[in-house]
């Protein structure tokens, strides 16, 4: 064999070989990168749902009412700074508050980003010119949202991310198809922000 020939077939191997690792390193990208979605949408922490009990805004610690039990740091069971938790409310409750500072005493979590599949903003057909937000909840999302509307139609519910309320609608009806929309006169741009941030897990 002469070699040009054998300078040839080596080349060959060389490239067969790097193909080969080349498809191995597109299936070790593409479970790193289906990672980090999942290792979010385990974490409770992330995304919750959780009933809202009470508009808590003028509630801070410098309230004389008699409410023995404050929090005068953020934390993560309660993410608002100076702000109290009032004895009666359920174990598991934390204030929380929104982008506009208003502040929610928040019960236990009810579900978690796991239990929601997707998110999308669309146009509302109803309200014309308005925007809402679309989720679509998993197979276990579906019967815990159907539960959780069936006690408490009328009351609030609120959409927990890293410690802000993103959203706090209210419960109109049963849900029970795993199908939730949220309307309030969104801009087409806040209804991306929101969907972006509830998919964001």
């Amino acid at each position: 064999m002469t070699r040009s020939a054998r300078l040839v077939i080596t080349v060959l191997a060389a490239l067969a070989v790097g193909a080969l690792f080349a498809g191995c390193a597109t299936e070790v990208a593409g479970a790193a990168q289906a990672e980090p979605r999942a290792a979010r949408l385990a974490a409770p922490d992330r995304l919750q749902i959780r009933l809202v009990l009470e508009d808590v805004t003028d509630l801070t610690a410098t309230t004389t009412a008699p409410v023995p039990v404050e929090r005068s740091q953020a934390s993560n069971d309660n993410p608002v700074p100076g702000t109290v938790i009032r004895p009666s409310a359920p174990t598991g409750s934390v204030v929380a508050a929104d982008a506009d500072g208003h502040r929610y005493l928040l019960g236990p979590v009810e579900l978690d980003g796991a239990q929601i599949e997707s998110a999308k903003a669309k146009p509302n057909p109803v309200d014309k010119g308005n925007w809402e937000v679309d989720i679509t909840m998993t197979a276990t999302g579906r019967a815990a949202f159907t539960e959780l509307t069936k006690v408490n139609t009328g009351q609030r519910f609120a959409i927990v991310a890293s410690g802000q309320v993103l959203s706090a609608p209210r419960i109109t009806t049963v849900i029970d198809q795993g199908k939730v929309r949220i309307t309030g006169g969104f801009t087409k741009g806040e209804a991306t922000e929101l969907a972006d941030s509830i998919n964001r897990g």
